[in-house]
């Protein structure tokens, strides 16, 4: 915003010198002028008259008192027909005066005659300026300098207001005199070397007088036209200057963090693309993959507001840490980046090996520490992978990944530790590299199949649904279970086609079986990826389903697990009510083992929790048994009228406890392992 302002200023102060100098010319604050009585010019006035002698009888010129008084007595008409003043600007006739600049001239000039009693009988006078061009004068004849002329009466009225420069006029008798050609028959005052006013013409003999008080020619530094140009240029350069500058601020904002203020993700990608050009400095970079721990338990505690502000203050703590290590000593260039929400990198050129663990010991130790956020303490962990580059790592996207595997390792690991990419990591990366192959090959193939999960009323144990479950049939596959190739699935985006999948196969199950299911009111539950919480077509493509196969929305519960709400916002939340108005149930799947807090559950437009077969482990037959947090579950569920279900009994201890305390659904291998449909079917109809 700053920036636009700055911009802003620019224009303003623009706007103010634009019309500042348009008004001051206007005004005449850049005129200028030259004096042609000025006797520091040094210029020397001679009586001039053309006549066919080479005096004038009775002529003198005096300048003495700052005036240029001219005055001559003519005698004889035959002889005489001008009389009056020249002024030699130059002694070299060739060495004039540029008067092409000037566009005026001030002029007040006394002129008598032998008329002068008579008003009606005033004679005007004439005024010229002599200029030298070698193409039509020559040094030794001032006739010859072209002719500019124009002719006045020195009446008040004239002389009030400037005459203009362009009312001068090249005389005929000079053109015919001299056979000017049409190119020099027009003003021209770029070298004048004489300035005169004479009488124009002597009609009567007697005494003439001349007497010029003021010979000022009078112009601009420059025209407004040109005023105006310059203007539009300083507005043209200075708008590519601020385009320019624009630029460079959104190619920085563009690289940087808006929260803050570190490189984002994209500025690191240029930065490791200028550094991995270098081809043998690849060894020499190092990059740390940094992930806050539990970031999303901050948020729900303490809010948005102070986990931006943490945030900040995390890049802070870094950055000090760093300076205390004095790291420009141990290393060259570094950059520290966030990637995404509660993710940072931190990258170095030519960090010895010594270092790297000892920087990622520092800052898991004082990650340990509280940080200070306006006045609350808050304590943090953080997971780091540290991956370096060598000769097979040929991008920065390869780093990139080694470093991420590296902190996903470390997080498994039990999280608040480190993790350097070695062998283990890159079997990992190759093992879920492989899961992934098959599950594509399992989708291209349909190898996948899905069985059921059997789902009781615990007063009776009637059953009331199933929980459905994918296996997939592929060769290498066979051994891993969902709960290891269902994440492998999400990273690699392969989710999105096995969630369509299973719905769209239950679907069917259920269209074949619809005369059994449908009397029984039963309820089949699928659990989605939190990916779909961000697909934004994921509600109409349930909706096509569900007319293609006429399926009761209500015998469908969509189960998402608490932890795929960690990131939910509110187009997320929206998107949860739409498929609630289809008709569809929403489950809390795992309940208590991820971070929501309890009166976040309003928000969520879910109707029923699911107690995550951990916290039914606990329940035994012995004293010591916890019942805590099954108990708070059931407490939370009665307040906000929601159902529960409790997976994972697998003892009548725990099934009799559930039973006691009202759960009203329960499922586990106490009560039935997960079966095919025609294994459910039979179930059903036994009712076992």
């Amino acid at each position: 915003m700053l920036k636009i302002e700055t911009n802003t200023k620019i224009v303003l102060v623009l706007l103010c010198v634009s019309a500042l100098s348009i008004v001051l010319h206007r005004a005449g604050a850049f005129k200028t002028y030259f004096d042609l009585l000025d006797a520091r010019h040094g210029f020397n006035p001679v009586p001039n008259s053309l006549t066919q002698i080479d005096a004038l009888p009775n002529a003198r010129v005096d300048y003495s008192d700052g005036l240029l008084h001219m005055e001559c007595t003519v005698v004889d008409l035959e002889f005489y027909r001008y009389c009056g003043v020249s002024i030699k600007l130059n002694e070299d006739p060739t060495q004039g005066f540029d008067f092409s600049q000037y566009r005026n001239i001030l002029l007040d000039v006394e002129y008598r005659h032998p008329d002068s009693g008579k008003p009606s009988l005033y004679r005007p006078i004439q005024m010229l300026f002599r200029n030298y061009n070698v193409r039509y004068a020559t040094v030794d004849n001032n006739a010859s300098l072209k002719y500019n002329s124009i002719q006045l009466v020195p009446t008040p009225q004239l002389l009030q207001k400037p005459i203009p420069i362009e009312s001068f006029q090249v005389s005929t008798w000079w053109i015919n005199e001299y056979e000017i050609p049409y190119v020099d028959a027009q003003p021209d005052l770029t070298n004048v070397s004489l300035v005169e006013i004479e009488t124009s013409g002597v009609t009567k003999v007697g005494r003439y007088q001349i007497t010029v008080k003021k010979m000022v020619l009078q112009g601009n530094l420059f025209s407004e036209y040109n005023l105006i140009k310059a203007l539009l240029l300083m507005w043209l350069l200075a708008t590519l200057f601020m385009v320019n500058r624009q630029h460079q601020i959104l190619k920085i904002m563009s690289n940087r963090d808006p929260l803050t203020k570190v490189m984002n993700r994209r500025g690191l990608s240029q930065w490791l693309g200028r550094h991995f050009e270098g081809g043998p400095r690849l060894c020499n970079i190092v990059m740390y993959y940094i992930d806050i721990d539990d970031f999303k338990k901050i948020n729900d505690s303490y809010g948005h507001v102070v986990g931006d502000r943490l945030l900040c203050e995390f890049c802070s703590v870094i950055e000090t840490e760093l300076h205390k290590l004095n790291i420009n000593e141990v290393a060259g260039d570094y950059l520290l980046a966030r990637l995404s929400g509660d993710e940072f990198s931190l990258v170095f050129e030519g960090l010895g090996d010594e270092y790297i663990e000892l920087i990622a010991n520092k800052l898991l130790e004082r990650f340990t520490d509280v940080i200070l956020v306006g006045g609350l303490e808050i304590k943090i962990n953080a997971s780091v992978g540290i991956a370096k580059a060598s000769d097979e790592t040929n991008s920065s996207a390869v780093l990139m990944g080694n470093a991420d595997a590296a902190m996903y390792h470390s997080k498994k690991s039990g999280k608040n530790q480190y993790k350097v990419f070695d062998k283990d990591v890159f079997e990992d990366i190759v093992f879920r590299k492989n899961i992934a192959s098959a599950l594509r090959e399992s989708i291209s193939r349909d190898l996948f199949s899905i069985v059921l999960m059997p789902i009781y009323s615990s007063e009776g144990l009637t059953i009331r649904g199933g929980e459905v479950l994918i296996r997939c049939q592929e060769p290498s596959l066979k051994r891993v279970g969902p709960d290891v190739f269902i994440p492998i699935a999400e990273e690699y985006g392969l989710i999105r086609d096995i969630d369509a999948w299973v719905i769209e196969a239950t679907f069917q199950k259920i269209d074949t079986h619809r005369e059994l299911y449908g009397t029984r009111q039963l309820l089949f539950c699928i659990n989605i990826s939190a990916l779909e919480l961000v697909n934004r077509g994921f509600p109409q493509h349930l909706k096509r389903l569900l007319y293609k196969y006429k399926i009761n929305p209500h015998w469908i519960e969509l189960e998402l697990t608490e932890t795929s709400l960690i990131d939910v916002d509110e187009q997320s939340i929206q998107l949860l009510h739409e498929i609630r108005e289809l008709g569809v149930r929403l489950s809390l799947d795992d309940f208590g083992t991820g971070y929501t807090a309890f009166n976040q559950l309003l928000n969520y437009p879910v109707s029923c929790l699911k107690i995550d077969r951990s916290f039914v482990a606990s329940l035994s037959d012995l004293p010591c048994s916890d019942s805590t947090m099954v108990d708070v579950i059931l407490g939370i569920a009665e307040s906000y009228e929601l159902n529960v279900i409790a997976e994972g009994v697998e003892s009548q201890a725990q099934l009799e406890y559930l039973q006691s305390r009202q759960c009203e659904y329960v499922q586990g291998y106490f009560l039935s392992k997960p079966i095919d449909w025609e294994s459910f079917d039979a179930l059903l109809l036994g009712n076992q």
